[in-house]
């Protein structure tokens, strides 16, 4: 078997970090064998499916031993060992669940490891917003709310305290801020009124003529710290077009409210064939809707939700389409905000 110095070295100094790898077995009042701890040492829980042998690339590796049992193909699936590369290592949980014991271990991707990823693998913590709904940071809280807060005053703590994130700073920030909440028409639930505004434009599931798409505007009450929705007149709407006329709401026109995004309804989605679903092939309608109103635009269907997010570039106002951010179950249930989102890509975060 030969191997290029070249090639080889590489090899050797992986094989020499996953040999520090540490057997814990937590598993072992049940008669169970333990995971495989790797690469930092237990610190997080990175598993691998095999004790000794190990898949680096292309090489089948004895970490034991540290002999090189088998070259493979770079295409080659060798089923007896998976392929541990960097791309599946956390197919676990969340490294940092043990610390937040209150919260489900996959909280970070709304409870679906397989639709949805981690960003980045930081801990959660609270977010806070300007009175014009912009993005200014974070602080070091492990409660993962959505605050509101002059831009005067985040900045005046930031620089006493050299940052955002220690314990002083996190004090003074939640002491100088309010906490953004979901306000709602008759005190429901988010979930609630958005299967209400489905439900209003739906048809008979034939005639596409008895459909009717229904609007809604998003709105920030920086005062007040509150999120709501604005149901918009479906008069001129139709199947498969509508018009988000908010020009009643009275807090646009004196500007005590902000507008941080627009939603409608997608009913006519189930008359057609699933591939329509997709952002991307909406990009002509409300990608175009999207960059005129200038904020984040929300389509709901029977199955998901989508997004088109504007941005200010170079060469002018551009949209990035957003699919399937959501299940339209989970919207129901209360297990995603369309109106935190919609905070969120308008702030800028």
């Amino acid at each position: 078997m030969n191997i290029s110095r070249t090639a080889l070295l590489p090899l050797l100094l992986l094989m020499s970090v996953i040999s520090t790898a540490q057997v814990d077995n937590p598993f072992e009042s049940i008669g169970k064998k333990g995971k495989i701890l790797t690469l930092s040492n237990g610190k997080f829980v990175e598993t691998f499916d095999y004790d000794s042998i190990q898949r680096i690339g292309s090489v089948l590796i004895n970490i034991r031993s540290r002999k090189i049992v088998r070259l493979l193909k770079s295409t080659a699936i060798f089923q007896k060992f998976s392929d541990n590369s960097s791309a599946s290592r956390w197919w676990s949980p969340d490294p940092l669940a043990t610390k937040f014991p209150e919260w489900s271990p996959y909280n970070f991707v709304y409870n679906n490891p397989i639709r949805f990823t981690d960003p980045d693998g930081r801990a959660p913590w609270d977010d806070y917003y300007s009175k014009a709904g912009k993005y200014l940071g974070s602080d070091g809280a492990q409660t993962n709310n959505q605050r509101i807060i002059s831009t005067d005053k985040f900045v005046d703590i930031e620089s006493k305290n050299g940052g955002t994130t220690s314990a002083a700073a996190t004090s003074d920030l939640q002491a100088n801020s309010k906490v953004i909440t979901v306000s709602l028409p008759g005190g429901q639930s988010e979930g609630d009124y958005f299967k209400g505004l489905y439900a209003a434009g739906n048809g008979d599931g034939k005639d596409i003529n008895t459909y009717k798409e229904e609007t809604t505007t998003l709105v920030l009450d920086p005062e007040k710290a509150t999120l709501t929705a604005y149901t918009n007149s479906d008069k001129n709407n139709g199947p498969n077009f509508s018009f988000a006329d908010d020009s009643k709401i009275a807090g646009l026109k004196d500007g005590s409210l902000i507008k941080i995004g627009d939603a409608h309804t997608h009913q006519v989605a189930d008359l057609y064939p699933d591939a329509n679903r997709d952002a991307s092939v909406q990009m002509r309608g409300d990608g175009v809707k999207a960059a005129a109103a200038g904020v984040p635009l929300f389509t709901i269907d029977s199955k998901n939700v989508d997004a088109f997010v504007p941005h200010q570039g170079p060469m002018g106002t551009y949209v990035t389409p957003k699919d399937n951010i959501a299940t339209t179950p989970d919207l129901n249930n209360n297990k995603f905000s369309i109106l935190r989102t919609a905070l969120q890509y308008f702030g800028g975060k």
